[in-house]
């Protein structure tokens, strides 16, 4: 009987984790894509664009995570369309 492998990313930031399993500002600055903000309002008005222009994963979790004063993104790609739609907004 053959045997099937199958590879599941149960954790999107596991990068950003520290050994006891707490996600850190630090951890996830070095291994994702973000943006950093001084202003809590702008961060909120990111975020809310980010929440209407990322589509969910298959299993309906965001790809980015707000953290402190920072979005992380799962992909380059993301984080630079956020960025462009928050110059023309």
């Amino acid at each position: 009987m053959d045997e099937i492998h199958v590879s599941i990313d149960a954790d999107k930031w596991e990068y950003g984790r520290t050994d006891g399993g707490q996600l850190t500002s630090p951890l996830l600055k070095s291994a994702y894509a973000h943006i950093e903000f001084t202003d809590h309002h702008e961060l909120r008005r990111v975020y809310a664009i980010a929440q209407e222009y990322i589509e969910p994963d298959h299993n309906g979790q965001p790809e980015f995570i707000s953290r402190g004063k920072y979005i992380f993104f799962q992909s380059k790609e993301d984080r630079d369309l956020v960025e462009t739609l928050r110059l023309l907004h």
